[in-house]
């Protein structure tokens, strides 16, 4: 299912949340709302659910304007932060729950049931009360009890943000995999840089109301069109060259004990595989990164000087 925005504008109480946004989403993609707080990413994904009414603008699945229709009548499901689960209810009930509502038959919901339960890895859990389950295992439930009603759009609202850094990577491939599967066309809000390039097909950068960027993720990464949106992807070493400024990512900053650039270490942080090197470099700060197995090669020291070179050439965008 196709969705197309067409010039949507949303205000809360005086103050625009949504400014003149279009945006077209193809059937079978997966595009991630990426942003900071306050950024109309929410908004945007509340429109499209039915959940807030259209006050400006036109909202089209496939060729089918339903800007003005109510939630029910749109074929989607959310999956959201806090699961919404019914406590109440095992683990197969809650993901029956919508197929009962809908008519289905006994049998019908026993083998949907148990088919989602094995698509989501809980194969044998059925019975289980949802207090029993572990928080991945609980937005696994949510997950498969959305997909089992066969929408045709999957809304996700900041689904992981829960979990702990292991659930969340673990739980982004298994919703990857699982849309990648079933082919429902998804929108996957979330304020996480990584977690966006490592689930979308395409990526929405946005900012106070407005659409930054729109891209694939190696695109929004490695091409910003501006400042916010080198920032925002990550971080971002603002270099004077010549003919202007350039921003090179910590990857671009090769330290070595020939380079060309020379600055002082202000601080070092150990990050696992990675250290991480904040160097005084042009009246600013520049921030390397290196491999952990490489610190032997070249052993720097707090308050010392170090050299490091540029690779690449750089991101040319205006720097805000």
């Amino acid at each position: 299912m196709d969705i197309t925005c067409k010039n949507i504008n949303y205000s809360y109480e005086g103050v625009q949340a949504i400014k003149d946004l279009s945006l077209e989403i193809q059937s079978g993609e997966l595009v991630a709302l990426l942003g900071p707080s306050g950024c109309g990413k929410t908004t945007l994904l509340r429109i499209i659910a039915g959940l807030l009414p259209m006050q400006e603008g036109y909202l089209y699945y496939g060729d089918q304007d339903i800007s003005k229709w109510p939630p029910q009548k749109r074929n989607t499901a959310m999956v959201f932060q806090s699961y919404a689960l019914f406590p109440h209810l095992s683990v197969g009930e809650n993901i029956a729950y919508g197929l009962k509502a809908k008519g289905y038959k006994k049998d019908e919901i026993g083998s949907l049931v148990a088919s989602y339960l094995e698509k989501v890895e809980l194969k044998g859990l059925g019975h289980r009360m949802v207090q029993e389950l572990s928080g991945g295992q609980q937005q696994r439930v949510a997950l498969a009890r959305s997909m089992v009603l066969k929408p045709d759009v999957l809304l996700f609202d900041e689904p992981l943000s829960n979990l702990d850094e292991k659930l969340r990577v673990q739980m982004r491939r298994e919703i990857r995999r699982l849309q990648k599967e079933s082919g429902i066309t998804s929108v996957y809000v979330t304020h996480d840089q990584e977690e966006a390039m490592a689930i979308a097909d395409r990526i929405v950068v946005m900012h106070e109301g407005y659409i930054q960027q729109i891209g694939r993720p190696k695109e929004v990464y490695h091409e910003p069109v501006n400042g916010f949106v080198s920032n925002f992807m990550g971080v971002s070493n603002i270099i004077r060259a010549q003919g202007g400024n350039k921003v090179y990512r910590p990857e671009s900053i090769q330290l070595s004990p020939k380079g060309a650039h020379r600055g002082r270490v202000n601080w070092v942080e150990h990050l696992g595989s990675i250290e991480q090197i904040g160097i005084s470099y042009q009246n600013s700060e520049v921030i390397a990164h290196r491999f952990s197995h490489r610190l032997e090669t070249y052993k720097i020291e707090l308050g010392g000087f170090v050299q490091f070179d540029l690779l690449g050439d750089g991101i040319q965008v205006g720097v805000d």
